[in-house]
């Protein structure tokens, strides 16, 4: 079963926050982030009251569970069935997270990269586009909200592609924490 996500990251794949626990007193100040529960061995949190205040939800109507059901809460968080949250534990170095099936663009002439390419591309960071030879830094890329590089990852769950975007002032707020500012994309796991 698929599992849809809103996936935000610092622009820079170098940005860390200076402390997570940091990181985690500003997502329950801004009311992002509610009760944290366990879900297969890591910590998520359950929507908060400013959760609704800082996404921008998009097209007529869109169904968005905020709360599972008491009968199979794990099943649904599992799934993606309801809104939840979860902070990633900062990697020692940048690492890719993209949709396969939506390949990033140069920026210069605009072909699509290859995935073997972005796959080679990890440990150096960067690459060199096959069709104008223009070097380009993974995180420049222009991945069109289907992937980013970086070290540290803010997986709002339950969230399909296109259906919501943040708010400038979430955006804001992360990107006190890391001094740049972040981005965002959807991921189906």
């Amino acid at each position: 079963m698929s599992v849809y996500k809103l996936v935000l990251h610092p622009s820079r794949a170098a940005a860390v926050p200076r402390s997570p626990a940091g990181l985690l007193a500003t997502l329950d100040e801004t009311g992002l982030i509610g009760a944290a529960f366990e879900l297969d061995g890591h910590q998520h949190f359950r929507t908060g009251p400013g959760f609704l205040d800082h996404l921008t939800f998009l097209g007529c109507s869109p169904v968005v569970e905020l709360d599972p059901p008491a009968s199979d809460a794990d099943g649904h968080a599992r799934s993606g069935r309801f809104c939840h949250i979860q902070l990633q534990p900062v990697s020692a170095t940048p690492r890719l997270r993209r949709r396969v099936e939506h390949a990033p663009r140069c920026r210069q002439c605009r072909r699509p990269l290859e995935p073997a390419l972005l796959d080679a591309a990890v440990t150096a960071g960067s690459l060199r586009c096959p069709g104008c030879a223009t070097a380009a830094d993974l995180e420049r890329l222009n991945w069109r909200q289907a992937g980013g590089y970086a070290r540290i990852f803010l997986d709002i769950w339950g969230i399909h592609p296109a259906e919501a975007v943040p708010g400038d002032a979430l955006l804001a707020a992360l990107a006190a924490c890391t001094d740049c500012p972040w981005a965002f994309f959807y991921m189906e796991d």
